[in-house]
């Protein structure tokens, strides 16, 4: 998860940017404890390399980002961050394993419903913690579109048909009471996280 959520902001920096500081070996530090002196040193290449790694040995070739769950979004974004590294040091890992990277998603995380699972267990082969259609349909729809923009077009429209309802007052509702919806950056219940992924799902298609 680490490498997957860096990468895309690191190499869209430079790209956007022209910096190239954090191609630099070892230009990140990271410290995951306080009171421990400990530290890891990345950079943008070496990101990449766990990435290529972690697709190699991963089940179900996405690779988990959290202890033996694998999340599609997670992956995504990873996918994403190395089209842009790809873009800015001249390589091509992205279009050598796009084709095997996107027949497995539908394969695995993809229901006959067409709507998405969010986590898969790595050890079960079982998805749990969100209906198929609410989370995965909301990632998909405001971050896929950089990579599979037909998945993304679904998962919006499935966001917008099945989930969202406007009232004649204007009122927005998506089928759960918006003080019990988890906000997943600080694990409170707020709609602060859904909100603002329905804005970004809007800003991609609308």
């Amino acid at each position: 998860m680490l490498t997957g959520w860096s990468l895309i902001a690191l190499a869209t920096y430079s790209a956007n940017t022209g910096d190239t500081r954090y191609r630099q070996p070892g230009a990140r530090r990271f410290q995951p404890f306080k009171h421990l002196s400990r530290s890891y040193r990345h950079d943008e290449h070496s990101f990449v390399e766990a990435l290529r790694w972690n697709w190699k040995k991963g089940r179900y070739f996405l690779f988990p980002c959290e202890p033996n769950f694998t999340y599609g979004i997670c992956n995504v974004l990873a996918l994403a961050g190395l089209i842009a590294y790809d873009r800015g040091n001249g390589t091509r890992y992205s279009s050598e394993m796009y084709e095997k990277f996107i027949r497995h998603y539908d394969e695995e995380f993809m229901e006959l419903d067409g709507n998405f699972t969010s986590v898969r267990s790595d050890l079960t082969g079982l998805s749990f913690f969100f209906k198929p259609s609410d989370l995965s349909s909301f990632n998909s729809g405001a971050y896929a579109n950089a990579i599979y923009p037909g998945l993304a077009k679904r998962g919006y429209a499935l966001v917008r048909h099945e989930l969202m309802k406007i009232d004649e007052q204007g009122d927005l509702s998506i089928g759960v009471p918006f003080e019990m919806i988890p906000d997943w950056g600080n694990y409170t219940q707020n709609p602060g996280s859904i909100l603002s992924m329905i804005a970004l799902c809007a800003r991609e298609h609308g």
